[in-house]
Order: structure tokens, then C-alpha cells, then sequence
């Protein structure tokens, strides 16, 4: 089906386990971003796709094999938040941090303190402050991606501010890690 959708030539199948499957899709001629076009693909409900980047050759093969190991790990431990179409590069620091879960619990515990705590609430304005942070700190481009007011993306990043008991303009890196982690780590405590 998304074969068709994006208008592969052929796709090759492989099962990655009981409920997960890896698929590439090939063409003669190379797949653009709007040849993507994730947003055509319609999948069935409570079913997840997560799409690499075009690649080419065995190590363009190779690579999307990793990423199509890694993926569906994310995708399940961020449920049920997971959306149902995902840009692998937009969880790979995700994939990357949650080879080792206890150490990525560590890590997010320390930099984030109690804004690792794992509730709705919590989660809603860490997701705030990473958008924040990467639309470079506009308040509108946050505003627009989140589908909020602006003032509400200010209130929200007040808050997170208090929370860490520290301002953003420095430690960015170790705050965007470990803001990508928690929708994948559950049971974070947050810091006491």
C-alpha cells in the first residue's frame, strides 16, 4: 500500500518480529521529500509506520536496516503517544538514548529534575520546551507548531523554568536529550 502511495517501483518485505515489519521501497530514479508525501499514507488504526530518509546503495540499505531495528522500539515505548506517521530523524536521539534504559532514566532524572515526572501535565510542558527550543526560541513558530497561543507557550516555558529551578540559555544539549527521552522512559520519578 504505501509502495503505491509514493510510487516505488518495487518494495522488499522483511519481519522484524511478531507484530513488526520493515519495508523498503525503491525506483528507478531517487524519491524526493514531496514523493514521500507521508501525509498521503492513511494507516489503519493502531498501526504505526516510520519512515527513514531516502538512501541509496548497500549503504544507503544498510543504514535504513538499522534505523528499521531501532524504530519500532521508540514507537512502542512512546505509546500511546506515538503518532501514526513518524520521520525517523525526529526520534533518533530517542533511538539512540533508549539502548539503555536505565542509563537514559539517569540522565533525564539529573538534567531535567522534576520535570521528568512522569504525568500528562509534566509531559505536556517538557513537550513545550523542546518545541521551544527548536524553533529557536519564538514563542510563535511554537505557538504554530503546538496549535497554541503564544502567551500560552510563554506561560508554559515560565513554568518549566521553575521547575528546573534554572534558566535555558545554557546546558541546551543535555536539556534537548533528555527533553526528547521521557515519551519513551515510563515510570520516571522525577527528582526529589
Amino acid at each position: 500500500m504505501a509502495g503505491h502511495t509514493v510510487g516505488a517501483d518495487a518494495t522488499l518485505t522483511r519481519v522484524l518480529g511478531p507484530r513488526t515489519q520493515a519495508a523498503w521501497l525503491s525506483r528507478a530514479t531517487p524519491f524526493s521529500e514531496s514523493d514521500l508525501g507521508l501525509a498521503r499514507l492513511r494507516p489503519p488504526d493502531g498501526v504505526r509506520v516510520v519512515a527513514s530518509d531516502p538512501a541509496q546503495g548497500l549503504d544507503g540499505f544498510r543504514r535504513t536496516h538499522i534505523e528499521a531495528t531501532h524504530a519500532p522500539r521508540v514507537v512502542m515505548l512512546s505509546e500511546p503517544h506515538a503518532a501514526p506517521i513518524t520521520r525517523y530523524r525526529n526520534v533518533a536521539v530517542a533511538a539512540l538514548g533508549t539502548v539503555d534504559p536505565e542509563q537514559a532514566r539517569t540522565f533525564v532524572t539529573r538534567v531535567l529534575g522534576r520535570l521528568a515526572t512522569d504525568d500528562e501535565n509534566t509531559l505536556r510542558l517538557a513537550t513545550t520546551l523542546a518545541a521551544y527550543l527548536d524553533e529557536n526560541r519564538s514563542r510563535t513558530r511554537t505557538a504554530e507548531r503546538l496549535v497554541i497561543h503564544p502567551n500560552t507557550v510563554a506561560y508554559r516555558v515560565q513554568q518549566t523554568k521553575q521547575i528546573l529551578g534554572r534558566g535555558i540559555k545554557t546546558g541546551t544539549l543535555d536539556l534537548r536529550v533528555a527533553l526528547a527521552l521521557p515519551p519513551t522512559l515510563r515510570g520516571l520519578p522525577g527528582a526529589h
